[in-house]
């Protein structure tokens, strides 16, 4: 009988968003031991298990905070594929090993680092190790927002509108570390200094710069590093004159 050295916990309770609309662009706190299915005997003693939301039109922001006795997965899976969602996650702080069984080799995220993923049938798992603390924004963008977000005139994003509407399983490459404009942008969403209508559109510019750059950064990196890549031909000919 195998083994195994982690506890799974479905991440559906964790990602998935309720309540109103956010209209100050502030926090909605949930700070508690034990949230959406999970066990606080999991959560270590110095730590609770924090979750805040942010729920704009089209897309919401989520802020966690854990540690953890033991090492935890979060996963699920949907034959059906109607995961209307994708995903963006920015490590503020630890780190988390996150792949799928379509994908041979797992990804290591750490602080600082930022990743985008579609994920209809939910294949992904995304593993946190105990006695780790970990923090992360995780944003979750409708397809139709994301795939309006995007430009009309740029390569790169026309492949990932395509890839979206083909129902694809696919993550952004690489890994790229946030810039200093995301940085901030971060920090105004976290710290929003401002209340009332003036807090949602402080997040909202927040918001659109930091995928602005994110977008950018990771799929027009990924197309520029497979269009420069050499076939077998072009090598043939380099190393035969």
């Amino acid at each position: 009988m195998e083994k195994y050295n982690f506890v799974a916990l479905d991440e559906k309770g964790l990602t998935t968003f309720e309540g109103d609309l956010n209209e100050d662009g502030q926090f909605a706190d949930k700070r508690v031991r034990a949230a959406q299915g999970i066990d606080p005997m999991l959560v270590s003693n110095e730590t609770e298990l924090k979750v805040q939301d942010i729920k704009m039109n089209g897309y919401s922001i989520r802020h966690l905070q854990a540690e953890f006795n033991y090492d935890v997965v979060f996963s699920s899976h949907s034959d059906t594929g109607t995961n209307d969602f994708v995903t963006t996650c920015f490590l503020l702080e630890g780190h988390v090993n996150s792949g799928t069984l379509n994908i041979k080799d797992s990804v290591v995220v750490r602080k600082g680092a930022q990743n985008f993923m579609s994920d209809p049938y939910h294949d992904y798992s995304h593993r946190f190790a105990a006695h780790t603390p970990w923090s992360l924004l995780h944003f979750v963008l409708s397809k139709n927002y994301f795939v309006d977000f995007l430009p009309n005139d740029e390569k790169w994003a026309v492949d990932a509108k395509e890839r979206v509407a083909r129902n694809e399983t696919f993550i952004g490459e690489p890994f790229s570390t946030a810039n200093a404009i995301q940085l901030q942008a971060v920090r105004n969403i976290l710290d929003n200094p401002m209340t009332g209508s003036l807090g949602k559109v402080m997040v909202e510019s927040s918001f659109h710069q930091f995928m602005a750059l994110h977008v950018k950064n990771l799929f027009q990196a990924n197309t520029q590093s497979s269009e420069n890549k050499m076939t077998k031909r072009d090598k043939d000919i380099i190393y035969g004159v």
